[in-house]
């Protein structure tokens, strides 16, 4: 069997979604990063304080990929 090819997504805030490099392998390390510079204010207080980021782990087949965990 082919060891699966994986990569995540996760949105935080009004900043585009971010993408990790597509990891092969049945313990991937991703080992990426993702900096923001937020202005803190009050909506992004209330953003923090009332939201949760999802990380989506997908499965690439070729030009296509499938959602796998959430």
């Amino acid at each position: 069997d082919k060891e699966p090819v994986t990569f995540c997504t996760y949105a935080f805030y009004d900043f585009e979604l971010q993408t990790t490099p597509i990891v092969q392998g049945l313990h991937p390390e991703y080992n990426f990063t993702s900096q923001y510079l937020v202005h803190v204010n009050d909506l992004f207080l209330q953003y923090i304080q009332k939201n949760t980021i999802t990380l989506e782990v997908h499965q690439a087949y070729s030009t296509d990929y499938e959602t796998i965990a959430a």
